[in-house]
């Protein structure tokens, strides 16, 4: 009996359903598969795989938060007892900002809701290695800490501490937080970019002091500590201390400013063991960030990594006195600081410097800068060279020729907002005259146009045997992608074109 042209068309189609539903049956291909998911994506394939709960639910697991709260909400509405998988308890998440963000849970259960989810699911005090507090109503400050109190976590390596404010006022904090042993990470954070209500942040961050001095006691054999916020906690008692990273975060509501002589004393509690240091900062809505004092940087024998930016007035106190075993610099936007000319008497070479990070954004206003680096840090041999060009079509390349005379090892160069391909090529000339391995990475402004980025293609085409990697990053259509990479791939250019989302191009 001959098959109808429909019947042949279903039969095809339900061949095509059960490989299909073999493969997502397969354990050995949702392993390749589900990891390249984001979590969107993660969570909504269970509704296609069978095998999703062993698979995925580990993934979710590293790769996700469990919302606490919502445990609350559950025991409130369902007879049932709460049942979770072990493999999401890893890391736990907290708010009580839910007023904010979530209206499922009554404005009057958040004081009291870790306490209440933490006495229904017992096994998170075993199986809870990362928790992450967000507090958003300091009213409720010390009931909230209450219920850490009653909490003997057994396995808590990591623990972040967010504030962002809907009050001006904090009532004395008494809580307390029990020792940690296993804690060995913490993060403090204020989040100013989450639910902004205008004119909130008139308030003395120094309130907030009393909270990081509980967690900062509970963790005694502390390794990392990670602070974005305008102040400087006391680590007298983090003698283990190994990471710091402090980012200065300031908004046009909240004129704080940057204290350097805070941040020397912060420095130098921690001196002698410290191994990486960062200082950084953000600012939104300020053009100039205000400094008072100044940075005073104490001997730290131990440190390797240390990033700086420039608003902490770091460079004359680079030397091999303060920081012996130095080898990891990285140096955020000082092209944008006007006279740093190079003084001989005034800077002190660092021959130890082996790897060096630069960043910038925009038009430079010190040109010399470059060939001061080279002459300060004659020892490097890997050079990170990231610029941020905002659509610049007249770039000024030679703050760029001087690592010429570095003898390197490797060469990496990320040019971010590129508006045009003719910028490209002399971009591509200058690094052809650097040493070492060399990759390069153009990621094009969001107007870029098709004739724009092909106007030069022979170029590309010519220079790219001259790099190990030479990527182009567009936000142009796949159609056109998929034409440049057959170009290229026919040309045997080693050049991959790809297609990329704004946060690359603006991060």
């Amino acid at each position: 009996m001959a098959l109808t042209l429909e019947s042949q068309t279903l039969a095809g189609d339900s061949m095509e359903f059960t490989a299909s539903s073999k493969a997502l049956s397969d354990p050995i291909i949702l392993d390749i598969v589900l990891p390249l998911l984001n979590v969107p994506s993660l969570k909504a394939a269970r509704l296609t795989c069978r095998q999703w709960c062993e698979i995925a639910t580990p993934l979710l697991g590293q790769r996700t938060f469990l919302n606490g709260n919502k445990f609350d909400t559950f025991k409130a509405t369902q007879q049932t007892d709460l049942v979770v998988d072990d493999q999401l308890l890893k890391r736990l998440y907290f708010s009580s900002a839910g007023h904010r963000n979530d209206f499922s849970l009554p404005y009057e259960n958040w004081p009291n809701v870790i306490k209440r989810v933490i006495s229904a699911i017992p096994q998170a005090a075993q199986l809870t290695r990362e928790l992450s507090i967000e507090i958003g109503n300091l009213n409720f400050v010390n009931t909230h800490f209450r219920g850490m109190e009653s909490w003997n976590a057994l396995n808590l390596k990591h623990v972040t501490v967010s504030v962002y404010m809907t009050c001006n006022m904090i009532p004395p904090f008494v809580g307390q937080v029990p020792l940690h042993n296993t804690l060995t990470s913490l993060k403090f954070k204020m989040d100013f970019r989450k639910g902004v209500w205008p004119g909130e942040y008139y308030f003395n961050q120094e309130i907030l002091l009393p909270i990081w001095r509980a967690w900062l006691w509970s963790a005694p054999n502390l390794t990392s500590l990670e602070i974005e916020g305008t102040t400087c906690p006391n680590l007298i008692s983090c003698d283990s201390l190994k990471v710091l990273k402090f980012r200065f975060e300031g908004i046009d509501d909240l004129v704080v400013a940057l204290d350097l002589a805070a941040v020397t004393r912060m420095l130098e509690q921690v001196k002698g063991s410290l191994v990486h240091v960062e200082l950084d900062y953000f600012t939104r809505g300020i053009s100039t960030l205000q400094r008072v004092g100044k940075l005073a940087l104490p001997v730290m024998p131990n440190v390797v990594d240390l990033l700086a930016a420039d608003v902490y007035q770091i460079l004359d106190l680079l030397n091999e006195h303060s920081l012996p075993n130095l080898k990891n610099l990285t140096l955020v936007n000082f092209f944008e600081t006007p006279g740093l000319d190079y003084h001989p008497n005034f800077w002190t070479p660092h021959h130890g410097i082996q790897s060096l990070t630069l960043s910038l954004a925009g038009s430079t206003k010190c040109n010399q800068f470059a060939a001061t680096l080279v002459k300060l840090y004659p020892s490097v041999t890997k050079l990170d060279f990231t610029w941020k060009l905002f659509g610049l079509e007249n770039l000024d390349l030679g703050l760029m020729e001087p690592f010429k005379l570095w003898n390197l090892n490797v060469a990496n160069v990320v040019m971010k907002q590129v508006c045009d391909s003719n910028i490209v090529i002399p971009v591509i000339r200058t690094i052809l005259n650097w040493k070492g391995v060399k990759t390069a990475k153009f990621y094009f402004y969001l107007n870029l146009t098709k004739s724009r980025f092909t106007g030069h293609l022979e170029e590309m085409i010519h220079f790219s045997d001259f790099f190990k990697t030479l990527e182009m990053g567009v936000c142009l259509d796949s159609e056109f992608v998929d034409q440049m990479r057959s170009i290229f791939e026919a040309r045997r250019a080693a050049i991959n074109v790809k297609r990329v989302a704004v946060e690359e191009i603006f991060s």
